[in-house]
């Protein structure tokens, strides 16, 4: 039995990209009527402190399963996953369709229980009160 990782463990890459006013969105397949991918710093969960602030990114994720490690994020051909969540395809009988994914056309069909490497990508904006901190990503 192999388990396929909740996040990004053992992926070949993962791109954040701080919008502070013009990011390109990677080009993904378009998603179902009422179905949007939204970070909402609003709505996210939140932990301040007088030298600290944490933001939850989770949600809804451009993601693609891919054959060989790149340097690069992949231009197109982006599906979406929602993280955290366990990868399309797994057999583990917990995991087993716990999930919608959107997959793209170009790799819909294929056995993506077999996926061992994966891109994930994700835009969100950074908030103008951290003007001159210092931003960590962490990823579990």
């Amino acid at each position: 039995m192999v388990l396929r990782p909740h996040v990004v463990l053992a992926t070949v890459g993962w791109v954040l990209a701080a919008a502070a006013g013009g990011c390109r969105a990677q080009s993904a397949v378009p998603l179902p009527e009422g179905v949007r991918a939204v970070w909402d710093m609003g709505s996210a969960w939140r932990e301040t402190t007088p030298t600290r602030e944490r933001i939850c990114i989770n949600g809804l994720w451009r993601w693609q399963p891919v054959q060989e490690m790149a340097d690069r994020a992949p231009a197109g051909g982006w599906g979406y996953l929602k993280v955290p969540g366990p990868w399309p395809g797994t057999s583990y009988w917990m995991h087993r369709e716990s999930q919608t994914h959107y997959p793209h056309p170009d790799w819909q069909d294929e056995d993506l229980g077999a996926a061992d490497m994966a891109w994930y990508e994700r835009e969100f904006a950074v908030p103008a009160e951290w003007v001159g901190r210092r931003i960590c990503v962490s990823l579990e």
